[in-house]
């Protein structure tokens, strides 16, 4: 069974590969928060709910590492 994702995880996924596609490099949490009119905070309740669901994948220990999980 695949995870559904919430309008806002789907927005927080397009929002990565818009900005990876741009620039090379996926974007902060505060770039997201920017992007998407919310808070920080919301993003970073939002991206862990979509790392547990296996959509996202990052590295806890550097800056930005999202990276979207195309097996999924």
């Amino acid at each position: 069974m695949s995870y559904v994702t919430p309008p806002l995880e789907d927005q927080i996924v397009d929002t990565i590969r818009s900005y990876v596609t741009e620039h090379g490099y996926p974007p902060s949490y505060a770039e997201i928060a920017d992007d998407l009119g919310v808070a920080v905070g919301t993003v970073h309740k939002y991206v862990g709910r979509l790392v547990d669901a296996g959509v996202l994948a990052r590295d806890p220990v550097r800056a930005r590492t999202l990276r979207i999980r195309e097996d999924t």
